[in-house]
């Protein structure tokens, strides 16, 4: 097994490093709290409660893992574990990545809690570093929608009802299928150092217990 050194009105500091990892598939890493990595994009859960307040699955401080997870069999990666919010209490997440083929990877994602949790925004977080994706266009279902190479604000795109991202690597493309609402923040807006791509939960605000979120992954040559 290779290993590696690998939103709203408040800022976040996005993370744009790898930290040790498991390879899934080709250039696909998973570390030991379930952020995906694939070349200098990192993608993981944010949720946001009442007061904006940021708590992110990328942080190792708030994740704990249940007995026996994260684990990985033959096709198949698991993660269960504690989830603490940042306006205290603990909902649960669990992640599941199956190997589909040598290039395409389905991700599926639950977050649940005893009690309703406050949320502003619970989404599927996916981070473009600015030095490498100014001026760089991504496409959303149809539109190509080009990165700003100077901020002018926070919001760069909103759309709902996509069913595919196509995001560029350096020899290849990153392409997400699903079911998105999606919003693209600049987070130099904030002093942070990335763009971000949220594809929302579902349900993703609100009085939440339980909510989903589902993509797969898959890389043109």
């Amino acid at each position: 097994m290779k290993h590696v050194l690998s939103i709203a009105f408040l800022v976040i500091a996005c993370c744009c490093t790898t930290a040790f990892g498991e390879e899934l598939v080709d250039g696909v890493e998973v570390n030991e709290t379930g952020k995906i990595t694939v070349e200098n994009v990192s993608m993981a859960l944010l949720h946001m409660d009442g007061d904006w307040g940021p708590s992110r699955q990328m942080d190792a401080w708030s994740i704990k893992a249940a007995d026996g997870y994260p684990k990985s069999t033959k096709g198949k990666w698991e993660f269960k574990g504690d989830f603490s919010l940042k306006q205290g209490g603990k909902a649960v997440i669990e992640e599941q990545l199956v190997i589909k083929s040598k290039r395409k990877l389905q991700l599926s994602m639950k977050f649940t809690s005893e009690q309703p949790v406050s949320t502003k925004v619970l989404a599927y977080v996916v981070n473009l570093p600015v030095d490498e994706y100014a001026g760089k266009t991504v496409l959303i279902g149809d539109e190509e929608v080009t990165l700003p190479q100077e901020c002018k604000g926070q919001q760069v795109k909103q759309a709902a009802d996509v069913k595919s991202i196509s995001i560029p690597l350096e020899k290849k493309k990153l392409n997400l299928n699903g079911k998105f609402h999606v919003y693209i923040q600049d987070e130099r807006q904030y002093n942070g150092n990335c763009f971000t791509v949220r594809l929302s939960f579902n349900p993703s605000s609100g009085e939440i217990k339980k909510s989903d979120f589902s993509m797969t992954l898959e890389f043109d040559k």
